[in-house]
Order: structure tokens, then C-alpha cells, then sequence
């Protein structure tokens, strides 16, 4: 035990000491992390935009399917009322077996677009808490020792908090997309 605790403080203080960058190479470092992660962030959103906006397309063909379906299964039940009153109740329970499976559709497509949206939320979330995360990390390689230390384990537990946050968010909308049907 004792052994193992004193090659890991030697190699903690040789790593301390080789490693320590000067304040120009962490300000150029940690340029680069912020470029890197408003460029990712970016991609992102455009990625969760896209998904959105195909999940808001899926939603509106639904919705135009259930017209039309509705529209032919209203003309089915004038059709049959005129020709003959007895084929009534017929077309009545065609109209709405076809209208109870138009708005199953429906709401399906609602369902599936607000798993999408939940998912490429938290994609978007996590990718900028990543990229804020490597940004203090930069900063951090600018510092030795304790200090170096600390502004690690700061940078990891704001992470790990992001992400359990965006995590929590993300199983929340994705239960009531699941409880939509």
C-alpha cells in the first residue's frame, strides 16, 4: 500500500512538472476548445433542427392522411344513407373503425416526433456541456499541482452534473412520448 502511494505521488510530481504549459499555450489551447465546441455545438443544433424538422413533416402527413380518410369515410356514409338506410349503420362503424385508425396514426407520428425532439434535445445539450467541459480542461493545463488538481475535478463534476441534468430531462419527455399513445 505504501508503495503504491509513493510511486503514485512520483509520478504525480513528474507529471506536474513536465507538463505545465506556458499562458500562451493555454490561451491558444483553450481558443481552440471554444472554436471546437461552438463548431460542434453548432453541427448539432442544425442536427437536432434537421431531425425536428423531419419529425414536424412526419406529423403533418399524418394529419393530412386523417383528413382524407376522414373526408372518404364521411362521403362513404352519405353514399350509404342515400342508397339505402339500412346500409346505414354499416358505414357508421366503417366511418369510425377508419377514424379511430387515422387518429392512432396521428398520434403515433405525434409520439415518434417528440421522441426525436427529446433525443436530439439532449444530443445538443451534451454535445455543448462536452465542449464546455474541454474548454476548462484547457484552462486547467495551465495551472500545476493542486490547483491544476482542483480545477480538474471542477471541471469533471460540472460535467457529470450537465449531463445527469440533460440526461434526467431527456428520460422525462421520452416517458410522456411513450405515455402520447
Amino acid at each position: 500500500m505504501k508503495t503504491t502511494s509513493i510511486a503514485l505521488a512520483i509520478i504525480a510530481a513528474l507529471s506536474i512538472t513536465a507538463c505545465t504549459e506556458t499562458p500562451t499555450e493555454t490561451a491558444n489551447d483553450t481558443a481552440e476548445a471554444r472554436e471546437k465546441a461552438a463548431r460542434v455545438s453548432s453541427e448539432a443544433r442544425r442536427d437536432a433542427d434537421l431531425a425536428k424538422a423531419d419529425a414536424r413533416q412526419d406529423v403533418s402527413e399524418a394529419q393530412k392522411a386523417y383528413v382524407v380518410s376522414d373526408a372518404n369515410a364521411a362521403n362513404r356514409v352519405d353514399e350509404a344513407q342515400a342508397d339505402a338506410r339500412s346500409d346505414v349503420s354499416e358505414a357508421q362503424r366503417t366511418y369510425a373503425t377508419t377514424d379511430a385508425n387515422a387518429m392512432s396514426k396521428v398520434t403515433e407520428a405525434e409520439s415518434d416526433a417528440m421522441e426525436t425532439a427529446a433525443k436530439s434535445d439532449f444530443d445538443v445539450v451534451s454535445t455543448a456541456a462536452k465542449g464546455r467541459y474541454n474548454v476548462a480542461k484547457e484552462k486547467c493545463d495551465g495551472l500545476a499541482g493542486v490547483e491544476k488538481t482542483s480545477c480538474m475535478s471542477t471541471a469533471e463534476a460540472a460535467f457529470d452534473g450537465e449531463l445527469a441534468a440533460a440526461t434526467a430531462t431527456r428520460d422525462a419527455k421520452l416517458v410522456l412520448a411513450n405515455r402520447h399513445d
